[in-house]
Parts: structure tokens; sequence; C-alpha cells
């Protein structure tokens, strides 16, 4: 593992994607363990806190982690890959590093879901 992925990525990290077309949406995941090559992580689904609302969008933060493990691709300081999504389904994305109580502003349902 080289020191540039310990200093980026290390178990316990909250990630977050934003994706969507006319509707903003975010998933979280937590990196629950490393590859011992440090080019891999073990991760899981993170549901989100929704803290509110903000005008037209309500205001989310990383809660606590569910479902089956996952391995995700580190690429310097961002995750990507296929993680569970939708009953059953996958998807692609990449993932950004996020921390408890920073907020995220997905669409509110009331405006596209």
């Amino acid at each position: 593992m080289t020191e540039a992925t310990k200093a980026q990525v290390k178990a316990g990290d909250r990630f977050y994607s934003s994706w969507g077309y006319d509707q903003t949406n975010i998933d979280y995941l937590l990196v629950v363990k490393l590859s011992p090559t440090g080019k891999t992580a073990q991760c899981r689904m993170v549901g989100p806190i929704h803290l509110g609302a903000a005008g037209t969008c309500d205001i989310t933060t990383p809660g606590c982690s569910h479902g089956d493990l996952f391995t995700m691709r580190i690429q310097g300081d961002r995750l990507r890959g296929s993680y569970p999504y939708c009953r059953g389904g996958t998807r692609l994305g990449s993932f950004y590093k996020t921390e408890l109580g920073e907020a995220h502003y997905p669409t509110n349902p009331l405006f596209g879901h």
C-alpha cells in the first residue's frame, strides 16, 4: 500500500456520489476495510439522515451502514466501481469523501422524484 493511499482512504471513511438527470440523487457508502495492496476497498452502503428542507431541496448527511460488502477501486482520493442499487441491481459510480454532518442537497421529492 502506498503512503499516498494510506493518507487518502482508510477504514471508517464515508463517501458520497451525486448523480441524476433533471434531479439530483445522493448515495453514501462506508469503507469497512482496505485490501492488502491498498488498491481496493470493501464497502457497505450508508442510508441518508434527512436534516430538513431548505427551499426546494432536502438536506442529507451520511447515516448508518447496511447491506452486504462490495468492492470499489481506490483512485487517489475517490472510489469508483459498481455498487448495490435499487432492489438487487447495481450502478456504476464515483464516490468522494464526506464527513458526518456535511450537508448534501438532493432534489426534494416534491420536485422530480
